[in-house]
């Protein structure tokens, strides 16, 4: 019997942030991807638990995600969100030799 190894693939994290902290988190696809490059699949995010497209409220567009120097990490900025609720971030990452990984970030927005 084969039994799944939930390391070998990136466990959704966890972030907490207030309505009107802009915040920059960086996620590292150093272990997933082989590539010696990667490039920006996509940064966005959705409203739990209806899955209702949150991207334009959560992602800040200026500066846009982008590839740290000399790394494999993307890089964005979280902006808004609503107090009490709970949105899904996925950063997808492009390797240049045709890898893709993802990366699901919950994101918790709380009022202390």
């Amino acid at each position: 019997m084969t039994t799944f190894d939930k390391t070998a693939i990136a466990m959704p994290g966890q972030a907490w942030k207030q309505p009107n902290e802009v915040l920059d988190l960086a996620v590292d696809f150093v272990e997933r991807l082989t590539s010696a490059t990667i490039t920006v699949g996509s940064v966005t995010a959705v409203e739990l638990p209806d899955e209702a497209d949150a991207s334009a409220a959560i992602i800040e567009t200026s500066p846009a995600p982008f590839v740290q120097p000399l790394s494999k990490a993307i890089q964005f900025r979280l902006k808004a969100g609503e107090a009490g609720k709970d949105y899904k971030v996925t950063v997808i990452a492009n390797g240049a030799d045709g890898q893709v990984a993802e990366y699901d970030l919950v994101l918790h927005i709380l009022e202390y």
